[in-house]
């Protein structure tokens, strides 16, 4: 990607204007596919649009002559590849087994899609693409924001108030806050709009008691701080004072109780001690993250019981399915994974997909922090199991890797005009 070279006669991020060019890029297929899966609701066989665009992305790829991804790659998704097809094979289960691999590696095409766009394209044409991906963002997070207040004061119970995403679909309202926060800062909003929506991102997730919002909040703002600011920043002027001010804001709204006896932050960190304090008695704890990985820990060991063994794929129930029902056995992705592959297959996946991911980054630190940012969700949400989720997941990789591109190459035109 010859960033170097491209001429510039402006500021790329100054204006609204998006290149024809940046149109009739494959890479448009994304806005679609973001519509589906924002609107579904509960009907959730529209996702197979979801499916059908990987299928074609995949016969424009096999047809391409310009590669997306190494063999580095190429070679962990093989080894990866080999080692769930074994599994299949040796429990028998073919067709669910097939299926339940096509279900957890699908979403790669897509990474590879950002791939080459970040590869064969010019600075202009990524971050005209992204101002617009912010504007439909900023369109569907204010939409979540209407409904969520509306489904709350009907009376919906908690686990359903989800926006637009459908009952039990909570999960996806903080991806989508998550996004939608990173992309005011990609694109510069003011200090007092990021701590304002801040605010309103933890309010809309309190709503749908979706504590773990707080888990990839910080998470994401520490890698920024890791990879974009400095901490020395948060202390010049009003920075320091929008900081604190928006921790005492954070620190009331986790101290208020909505659902329960226990408020925001305390269910925060019973989960977290949770997954480290569990022990295996499931008459004498409620069935968690903590409980739920002891319980995959025991069913699939090292090797697991078999891909599709526990889980309810194109609405075909896995041949183990009944023997776990109720123990939410796919809590978050970790226990999926280790219960039908186990901890092998887990790792293996883990690794496939950072390798893949990593491919959207040139620096060391941003590849750190998107790799560290995919583990967290495979421990707190069906990161892989819910397109939806992913696809949000996705989405925020794309936005820290314009980030990345447009320091580097600001960095890189400064240096030249001195030079010059």
């Amino acid at each position: 990607m010859q960033l170097a070279t491209t001429k510039v006669n402006r500021p790329l991020h100054e204006g609204n204007s998006i290149p024809f060019a940046v149109y009739t890029d494959i890479v448009w297929l994304v806005i679609p596919v973001f519509v589906v899966l924002v609107f579904s609701f509960n009907f959730h066989t529209l996702w197979l649009i979801y499916d059908l665009i990987a299928l074609l992305l995949i016969v424009y790829f096999l047809g391409s002559r310009r590669s997306r991804i190494s063999a580095r790659q190429y070679g962990v998704f093989i080894v990866a590849l080999g080692y769930f097809t074994f599994i299949v094979v040796r429990e028998g289960h073919l067709l669910m087994g097939f299926l339940s691999i096509w279900d957890t590696f699908k979403h790669l095409v897509y990474v590879a899609l950002f791939i080459g766009f970040m590869k064969f394209h010019t600075q202009q044409r990524i971050e005209g693409f992204s101002r617009y991906l912010h504007k439909i963002c900023f369109i569907f997070f204010s939409i979540q924001i209407v409904a969520v207040i509306v489904q709350y004061a009907t009376g919906v119970f908690y686990d359903d108030i989800a926006g637009t995403f459908g009952d039990g679909g909570s999960h996806a309202i903080a991806y989508i806050s998550i996004l939608f926060l990173v992309g005011l800062i990609l694109h510069k909003s003011s200090s007092i709009v990021v701590v304002g929506a801040v605010v309103i991102t933890l309010a809309l997730n309190i709503l749908s008691e979706n504590s773990g919002y707080v888990l990839l909040m910080l998470a994401a703002f520490l890698g920024l701080i890791l990879v974009h600011f400095s901490v020395r920043d948060l202390f010049k002027g009003r920075n320091f004072i929008f900081a604190a001010m928006t921790l005492i804001v954070l620190y009331w709204l986790s101290m208020m109780t909505m659902y329960s006896e226990h408020s925001l932050g305390e269910i925060v960190i019973a989960r977290f001690i949770d997954i480290f304090g569990a022990d295996a008695d499931l008459d004498t704890q409620s069935v968690g993250r903590g409980v739920s990985l002891l319980l995959a820990s025991d069913l699939g060991g090292w090797f697991g019981r078999g891909p599709g063994a526990y889980s309810i794929i194109y609405q075909s129930q896995g041949y183990d399915f009944e023997s776990v029902y109720g123990l939410q056995i796919a809590i978050s992705e970790l226990t999926h994974l280790v219960s039908e592959s186990g901890f092998v297959g887990y790792v293996l996946t883990v690794l496939v997909y950072i390798t893949f991911i990593s491919g959207l980054f040139n620096g060391g630190s941003y590849k750190f922090v998107g790799m560290t940012l995919f583990v967290v969700c495979t421990a707190y949400s069906k990161v892989l199991m819910n397109e939806s989720q992913f696809f949000l997941f996705l989405l925020l990789m794309f936005y820290f890797a314009v980030l990345e591109r447009k320091s580097s190459f600001y960095q890189t035109q400064k240096l030249k005009k001195i030079s010059a």
